[in-house]
């Protein structure tokens, strides 16, 4: 019984003991309603409203007065029942209901109430023995009860009373004092109406012992027994065990005997310092329910509660009040009287306090000492629930307790003067209070070495002090009284630690709560209590969930998935154990083994508990479900390694697919709805399918284990409304997932039959971890998993049509700018149906197909005129010249048709993308001029330079040139003549190439070597595509005996200059690469260069011309060295002296005689020199194409140098002299400045942070071409 407040709770505990001794008869009528008398009485054992008087004969009362009635007879439990009876009192309590508290902004779901621990409470200070020390447990008194047809028992148990009074401390029953208070009852049925004899052995003992110590009881009123179970005061009885129905005689029936035999006999006691490990989880046996008070009516009742008002308040409280007159007078006569000198001079000088080393007393009281007579009027105060009386005397009694180093006495003395003080404040403040109750309860363990009343003391002051709120002072106490010595106690004290850190608010300790929820868990599962560990564990979990403390949390859980294994709850096991493996731990390798081995067991027993022989859904491996993807038509993706690329979503490929069905159409669509490329999580339609077709499922999987996870024939799991044999699954044979490891998985299916398809999620087979290192035995268990989308995947599986699959080879990622790549195509239809009208859709313009019409309206498109008939093949080829871009996209989009038309789909798709890089290698300059103001001729002043920057490439090679154009056409005349050198890296090649005007339209070109290049034609139709890419000029028609001034402006032609390197990629293969420069003239006199400077990577690293800095004012012209200003026309004289350090000198021939009709070009050699004029190192170079050459005063729109130029700088040292040979190529009569288009740029060496600037060069030197035939006009 939970009681409602603390009087009533530590009443039930210290309240007024009475024996009860019945003779064989009188039990016999007990035992019809299945009682003792003992049991007949306990339920009014509560009076209300009882009086008594003090010592001063102040009337004091009791509100609940408490009676406990006793066989005489019964003895202290053997250890064995003992453990067992405490055992089973926590194991037997049912399951509490649940409450939702908010504490720290945390919601936390916790048992109402313990009911196991108020159980075991109650059973423990229940079978605790009664001790010497203390007399609160101690008999006042003995009911004697005999039967109306046995009154010569009277005689008999009245001497058996007398001679238990005998002084021998080590039997039981004990008394309170040597004279003792006897009551006799006479038990009568009331079913015998007479009652001559039973009213004559009431008047013999009313005459021998007085009317206030006898007593007539009828009872059994009842003819006929009770045999419905009814709501009652004994039912107590049936849920709960009982010390005195075990007891009461030998010859019972014994029931409780055999629940104790059905105990295994190696438990150990909570208090024992020994261990145990046996299992005693299962549930007790369920007791037969027993109907009590069969014979009682209502009258029977009646006179029970009468006779024990009368005994109380007619014999017990006289009594007691006549026993506090006495003890008093006892104390107050004897008050200073010492046993000894010695003791009073320890009394009144020593501070003894005990300790753990201290020595046993020696001491021994007589039992009329005043100290123990003391203790006893304090006791007897006690038990009425006089607080403020027994205080002081308790006080006293530690006193001398402590004087005399009797240690036992003391405690005690010092237990009950804490439980006064916390009953009734105004004695003692709750601070010394609690010093009592410590001090106590470290005696009774370190020195008195009895930790049974170390617990005692510990529950109840705990019960007290949770009940005032102060929940640390208790939380502490329970913590105290946990140790080795028993794991049933250490358990149940740390849970009531833990709850009471949790009532405390301020501030909120839920770490402290969890934690010994932890600990209180741990010591259930060491005293074989699952059920309990569980709990604890579950609640603490609730704390640590989602700390990220991972290490306590792979603790919790797998002490929950244990506990849950072992009380064979799999399901709830199976939880706690994919919690655990579903995220990274710390936990060692062989401890993960050992957890995934018992994991898979327990969902191998959890099927088979539910007789599921199916596949078993499992935690491992981790699928991460938002990155799932599903590719409808996975045979439409070319390019398999960009299958699940986000990229299929870009809109670019929308618009190619717009654009693809204009064409086909001939007209824009009303409404474009672009094809799907993945599966929508949110469709509510069934996505389209078509037999054959192959679907894919992407999935990440993930082992967040430090152990290896071998899978085995791994497949996508389906529902299909036909036959499943109709579907083929893809399966993967094996996948080793490395420790804590993330791959990804490809998985596809494919129909053969019409109907409706759902992909549910995938299945597999993991191998079970062996026990043994060496065992050999393969031990797998067959799970899935569910994709946990947001609606059903499924699909509307049509019938068969056209299926084009697309393969490719050749295709290089790594290209260098204006390279020729050609990629192999082979089309196959997979399906059932001709398929026809292929249109492609590129996103590089200089680009074309083998069997492609250009007669699209869309320069991107192509149109294949092909058509291939079911399992046929094609094979095209793709050709493309690399843009003039770092990073480039090659995608390719195929637009196919079925010739038997379906309602379902028009088209189909197939489509393809390469992210692949150009280098810079090659770069191309071009410019056209009229020869000698002749239109029949045209010069084209042609550079290429060798960008390359590396070790792959060494040489750049040139093969041919290619002139197309409608009007001119080259002529085989290229200066400089001969073969071309081999262009190293940086290295320059001025040409200087003529066109012939010609009436045919067509392609020119010329070879720099003899050998044959195979892709002639190819070459040929990249020139053309890209006249036909150029914007269109409108050229008015040539006239030869017209002069207009358009004409000569304006050309349309196109020159491409052939390449060829020798590379090596990574593994050091050699390979050809051939590329095609292609520069589209328009205009006269204007330099076109492809690919233009700020496309190329080197570009960034060239250093801009920074102007005149202006700070204030306006610009102005000033000297370098005294600051005065400057007319604007000397500003450019002034150079600074870092232009001055070469001289620099031309040697040619000043004049030069030469025929242009015979020969249209002149060529001239001329020697540079070069002689360094300071006195310190320099770096020279020279540059024939720079952007920043002078301009010459003379028109040198025909002058030109050709030939390879070395760009790469070099050393001049000090007075050095250095001569380099260049060649001028003029194509018309006149005087030239041989500075023109020549920059010579030095800086002093070593460069530090001197930059190349451009050296002075003498003006003077100017060359004269003379044309002997021609007549020179001033």
């Amino acid at each position: 019984m939970v009681c409602d407040d603390d009087n009533d709770f530590i009443r039930g505990i210290f309240c007024p003991h009475v024996a009860v001794l019945c003779s064989d008869k009188a039990q016999e009528i007990c035992r019809k309603n299945n009682l003792s008398f003992s049991d007949l009485l306990n339920p009014y054992s509560r009076l209300t409203d009882v009086n008594f008087k003090d010592a001063n004969g102040s009337t004091i009362n009791v509100p609940n007065l408490q009676i406990a009635f006793s066989n005489i007879n019964s003895q202290p439990l053997s250890v064995t029942k003992e453990r067992s009876r405490l055992h089973d009192s926590v194991n037997i309590t049912t399951e509490p209901s649940n409450i939702a508290v908010k504490i720290g902004g945390r919601e936390i779901t916790i048992p109402e109430n313990t009911p196991w621990f108020t159980k075991w409470r109650r059973t423990f200070l229940q079978i605790q023995s009664v001790s010497d020390h203390e007399y609160t447990k101690h008999f006042l008194g003995c009911i004697i009860v005999i039967s109306s047809s046995d009154e010569e028992q009277v005689s008999i148990l009245t001497q058996q009373v007398q001679q238990s009074i005998l002084p021998n401390q080590n039997q039981s029953p004990k008394w309170f004092h040597t004279t003792i208070l006897r009551y006799y009852v006479v038990l009568h049925e009331s079913l015998n109406p007479d009652l001559t004899i039973a009213n004559k052995i009431i008047e013999t003992l009313q005459s021998a012992y007085g009317h206030s110590s006898c007593h007539l009881l009828r009872l059994n009123s009842c003819k006929y027994p009770k045999t419905e179970l009814t709501e009652g005061i004994w039912d107590y009885l049936n849920n709960s065990f009982n010390l005195n129905d075990s007891i009461d005689s030998q010859d019972q029936s014994g029931e409780f005997e055999n629940s104790l035999n059905s105990v295994d006999s190696s438990l150990i006691h909570p208090l024992s310092p020994q261990e145990y490990n046996k299992s005693l989880n299962d549930e007790s046996k369920t007791h037969i329910q027993k109907i009590y008070g069969a014979y009682l009516d209502e009258n029977d009742h009646n006179n029970i509660q009468d006779l024990t008002k009368h005994f109380v308040s007619r014999s017990l409280i006289p009594y007691i009040e006549s026993q506090i007159q006495s003890l008093n007078e006892s104390v107050t006569n004897k008050k200073g009287v010492s046993r000894s000198l010695l003791s009073a001079t320890k009394r009144w000088f020593s501070t003894n306090k005990p300790t753990a080393a201290a020595v046993p007393a020696t001491v021994i009281y007589t039992n009329d000492s005043p100290e123990l007579q003391t203790r006893r009027l304090a006791d007897l105060y006690m038990i009425l629930g006089a607080w403020s009386l027994a205080f002081p005397l308790y006080q006293a009694a530690k006193r001398d307790f402590s004087a005399d180093n009797a240690w036992m006495l003391y405690s005690g003395a010092v237990e009950m003067a804490a439980i006064c003080a916390l009953m009734c404040p105004s004695v003692c403040d709750n601070r010394k209070a609690i010093e009592y109750a410590n001090e106590s309860v470290l005696t009774y363990l370190n020195t008195c070495r009895v930790p049974q009343f170390a617990t005692r003391a510990t529950i109840l002051f705990c019960e007290l002090l949770v009940r005032r709120e102060m929940y640390g002072e208790a939380a502490k106490m329970f913590i105290q009284m946990t140790n080795e010595d028993s794991d049933l106690r250490s358990a149940l004290l740390l849970e009531q630690a833990a709850y009471a850190f949790l009532k405390s608010q301020k501030p909120p300790m839920l770490r402290k709560y969890a934690f010994h929820m932890v600990l209180a868990g741990h010591r259930y599962s060491k005293a074989a209590l699952r059920k309990q560990s569980l709990s604890c564990y579950q609640q603490a979990y609730q704390v640590f969930e989602d700390t990220h403390w991972i290490l306590a949390e792979d603790h919790i859980q797998t002490a929950i998935g244990r506990q849950a294994m072992f009380l064979k709850h799999m399901k709830q096991a199976s939880e706690a154990y994919s919690k655990l493996l579903a995220r990274a731990s710390s936990q060692p390798p062989e401890q993960q083994s050992t957890i995934l081995r018992d994991y898979l067991n327990i969902k191998l027993e959890y099927a088979a508990e539910k007789n599921d022989s199916s596949i078993i859904d499992l935690a491992l491996p981790l699928i991460d479900q938002k990155r799932i993807k599903i590719l409808l038509n996975a045979d439409s993706i070319i390019t398999k390694e960009h299958s699940f690329d986000e990229d299929l979503l870009d809109t670019r490929w929308h618009k190619m697919e717009e654009d693809l069905i204009t064409e086909a159409r001939g007209i824009p669509p009303l409404i474009f709805k672009p094809t799907l490329a993945f599966y929508g999580s949110n469709d509510t339609i069934r996505q389209l399918l078509y037999v054959d077709e192959l679907v894919q499922v992407q999935m990440t999987l993930s082992n967040p284990l430090n152990i290896s996870l071998c899978i085995e024939n791994l497949s996508l799991t389906y529902s299909f409304d036909k036959e499943l044999n109709l579907v083929e699954p893809q399966v993967l044979d094996e996948l080793l997932l490395a420790p804590s490891s993330t791959t990804q998985v490809i998985l596809g299916l494919k129909t053969k039959s019409t109907g409706i398809l759902s992909i549910n999620g995938v299945q597999f087979s993991l191998l079970i971890p062996s026990i043994m290192s060496d065992d050999t035995a393969k031990k797998v268990i067959n799970g899935w998993q569910r994709f946990e989308m947001l609606s059903p995947i499924q699909f509307n599986v049509q019938p068969q049509t056209s299926l084009m699959k697309v393969d490719f080879i050749g295709n290089q990622i790594n290209t260098l700018i204006g390279e020729m790549n050609i990629i192999k195509l082979t089309l196959e239809n997979a399906g059932a149906v001709p398929l026809h009208k292929i249109y492609v859709s590129t996103s590089i313009e200089d680009s074309f197909f083998s069997e492609s019409n250009d007669s699209c309206k869309n320069k991107n498109i192509r149109s294949l005129l092909i058509q291939i008939p079911p399992n046929s093949k094609k094979s095209v080829e793709f050709c493309f010249n690399s843009p003039d871009t770092e990073k480039f996209s090659l995608d390719l989009l195929f637009y196919y048709e079925s010739q038997i038309e379906t309602k379902k789909q028009e088209y189909k798709l197939c489509r393809a993308s390469w992210f692949m890089t150009a280098k810079p290698c090659v770069r191309l300059s071009a410019s056209a001029l009229l020869a000698n103001q002749n239109s029949e001729t045209l010069n084209l002043k042609t550079i290429v330079h060798n960008l390359y920057k590396g070790n792959e490439v060494e040489q750049v090679k040139l093969k041919q040139v290619f002139l197309y154009s409608p009007e001119w056409t080259l002529s085989k005349k290229v200066y400089p003549q001969g073969s071309i050198k081999n262009l190293d890296q940086q290295q320059s090649c001025h040409l200087f190439l003529q066109a012939c005007r010609t009436n045919k339209s067509g392609i020119s070109k010329i070879n720099f070597d003899n050998e044959q290049f195979p892709h002639t034609d190819m070459c040929e139709k990249f020139v053309t595509i890209t006249k036909s890419s150029s914007k269109e000029i409108k050229m008015p028609k040539f006239d030869r005996h017209k002069v207009q001034t358009e004409v000569l402006k304006c050309i349309d032609l196109v020159l491409a200059i052939l390449w060829q390197v020798v590379i090596k990629d990574h593994s050091n293969q050699l390979r050809i690469i051939c590329g095609i420069h292609r520069v589209a003239l328009t205009k006269l006199n204007l330099s076109v260069a492809w690919p233009e400077l700020g496309c190329l990577d080197a570009s960034k690293n060239i250093a801009k011309p920074i102007g005149r800095l202006k700070i204030f004012g306006p610009d102005r012209n000033i000297h370098p060295y005294d600051g005065t200003p400057l007319p604007n026309d000397v500003t450019g004289l002034l150079e600074s002296p870092m232009n001055r350090l070469l001289n620099i000198a031309f040697s040619h021939s000043c004049t030069v005689l030469h025929s242009f009709n015979d020969k249209k070009m002149c060529i001239i050699p001329i020697l540079i020199i070069l002689k360094n004029c300071v006195e310190y190192k320099i770096e020279v170079k020279i540059d024939t194409n720079s952007a920043n050459c002078s301009k010459s005063d003379i028109d040198d729109e025909h002058f030109c140098w050709i030939g390879v130029i070395n760009p790469k700088p070099f050393l001049l040292p000090v007075s050095a002299t250095h001569a380099i040979r260049l060649y001028a190529a003029v194509a018309s009569q006149g005087c030239f400045k041989i500075s023109s288009k020549l920059d010579i740029l030095a800086r002093p060496y070593p460069p530090a942070q001197n930059a190349f600037l451009s050296q002075i060069v003498s003006s003077s030197s100017l060359l004269v071409i003379k044309d002997p035939k021609s007549e020179v006009t001033s």
